[in-house]
Formats: C-alpha cells, sequence, structure tokens
C-alpha cells in the first residue's frame, strides 16, 4: 500500500471511530430517553414484484411482503418462539370495493426468507440466512415471506378492480404497506382469452406444485400442455408434477419433450439438466 493510501486508511478509521463514539455518547446521553426505533420500510407486491396485475377469475395471486430499513436505529425485534411474525400478517382490502369480495384467505408459500449483511474473513459483505421466529429489524437485516391466495377463492371475484393491502401487528407496532391493485376482467376477444387462459393454468399449476396439491398440479400442467403443446415451460411443468408425484419415467419423458422445444441460446438449459438427473437416478441404471 503506498504512503497516500495508508494515510487514507488512518483517515478512515479514525472517522469510523469517530462517529462511532458520537452516536454511543448520543443515545446514552442523560435525558434523552430510550432509542428512537426505525422506521420501517414494510412492502407489498403481487405477480414477481408488481405493484398492479390483470386476471381472469381463477388465477391464483402471490403476494410477496418485504420487511427492513435504512435508518442506523436501535434494533426492533417481531414475533417471538411459537408465534412467529409471518402469522402476524394480514392482507385486506381497501376501498369502495371492500366488502365485495370474498375473504383474501392466504397461504404460505415457500419458506420466509431472512438474511443478515455481516463482513466475512476477508472483508468482503457476506449475506447470512438466518432462521427464527423473532426477526431483528435494523440496517444489517432484511426479511421476506410470500402468501398466496388460491384460484378456487380468486375463481369467486367479480370483474372489477381491488386494492389490497398487508399489515402486521406486534406488541404496539402496527406496520401498514402501501396498496397494490388486481383488476379481474373480462376478456373482450378470443386472442386475449386465450392469453389470459394460458397465463391462468400456468400460475395455477405453479401455484398447485408449491402447495403440494400434486394431482390438481398435474391436471392443470396437462390441460396447459393441451393448448400450448409446443411450450417448453408447459411441459417442464408437467415434468415437475410426475416427479412431485413419485412418476419418475413419465417426467423424464415430460423433461425430453422440453428439451426438444426449448429454444436454442448459448445458454445452457441446466434446469432441464437437473432435474432429469434427479428422476433418472430414481429410475436406477439402464438394463
Amino acid at each position: 500500500m503506498t504512503a497516500s493510501g495508508v494515510v487514507r486508511s488512518s483517515v478512515a478509521v479514525v472517522v469510523v471511530a469517530a462517529a462511532t463514539a458520537l452516536t454511543w455518547v448520543a443515545l446514552h446521553r442523560p435525558g434523552t430517553g430510550p432509542p428512537e426505533r426505525p422506521r420501517v420500510r414494510f412492502e407489498l407486491a403481487v405477480d414477481g414484484g408488481e405493484d398492479r396485475v390483470d386476471i381472469v377469475s381463477g388465477t391464483p395471486l402471490v403476494f410477496e411482503i418485504s420487511v427492513t430499513t435504512r435508518e442506523q436505529t436501535a434494533a426492533m425485534t417481531i414475533g417471538r418462539a411459537g408465534m412467529p411474525w409471518t402469522s402476524l400478517v394480514r392482507l385486506s382490502e381497501i376501498g369502495p370495493a371492500a366488502g365485495r369480495s370474498p375473504s383474501w384467505k392466504t397461504v404460505p408459500i415457500g419458506k420466509p426468507q431472512s438474511m443478515r449483511l455481516d463482513v466475512a474473513a476477508d472483508g468482503r459483505p457476506d449475506l447470512v440466512p438466518e432462521w427464527s421466529d423473532e426477526i431483528v429489524i435494523d440496517r444489517r437485516h432484511f426479511h421476506r415471506m410470500r402468501l398466496a391466495i388460491a384460484p378456487e377463492t380468486t375463481a369467486t371475484l367479480a370483474p372489477g378492480m381491488y386494492e389490497v393491502r398487508a399489515a402486521l401487528e406486534s406488541g404496539g407496532v402496527t406496520l401498514v404497506s402501501a396498496p397494490v391493485a388486481v383488476t379481474v376482467i373480462a376478456p373482450t376477444d378470443d386472442a386475449s382469452r386465450d392469453q389470459l387462459s394460458r397465463n391462468r393454468l400456468a400460475a395455477t399449476a405453479s401455484y398447485y406444485l408449491q402447495t403440494q396439491r400434486v394431482d390438481d398440479a398435474r391436471r392443470a400442467a396437462e390441460e396447459l400442455c393441451r393448448v400450448t403443446p409446443q411450450s417448453a415451460l408447459a411441459w417442464m411443468m408437467l415434468g415437475d408434477a410426475f416427479a412431485a408425484g413419485e412418476r419418475p419415467r413419465d417426467a423424464l419423458g415430460a423433461y425430453r419433450r422440453a428439451l426438444d422445444l426449448r429454444p436454442r441460446t448459448y445458454e445452457e438449459p441446466t434446469e432441464l439438466y437437473d432435474r432429469m438427473a434427479a428422476v433418472a437416478f430414481k429410475l436406477g441404471p439402464s438394463p
């Protein structure tokens, strides 16, 4: 390291140390009261990160909730043993349409994620997963969960726009997200009707797979393959349904069909190769 680099490094250390000391003094100065809680970013998204989505009745909805803060204040905890923070989140409808729809009953999709930002031994930032009913909200943590509404529920929705928000209440803390818009539409022509129907089938097959409703997933994927026989994604989803239902031979056939239909690109279809290897292992060596 050059002399100027050493000087800059030394100055940086002094600045950080001074800032840390000043922060500690400010937080512990007599008469200042307890440390201020951070202002929490409690965010809701739908359909892979959007703030609005158009669907037809019977399309499952997947919402993502994230919790974080960028403020350097005292940490806040939510949840406790036996009552995870995820169980405290509720979705509700707001606006003039409220009360028109059925209850926004949800089911969890996948496992919630909690990540902590640490510094690795080599000095580089490192994201460390955490698993606990209780979450810590400060600048070093990020938390995320997904909730879904079943296609059987959305099938009862009348056409129109629904504004949905998430809320979490725990120990005197209330967090409320900005709303997202869900618009249930009635297709006006055959082309839009066909496209939205395909979207519904793909989303339904994915929802059933993620909620372990294997037979329902297979039926939805088979219908998707029937209406989109040249779709590699449809055949891969059918393979996933067969694999989940312990039908490795059928799964391998569906994956091979997906591989034949997959557009040729420079990127290897590793997601298909991995699936094919897994079901081939279950089948054992060829005679």
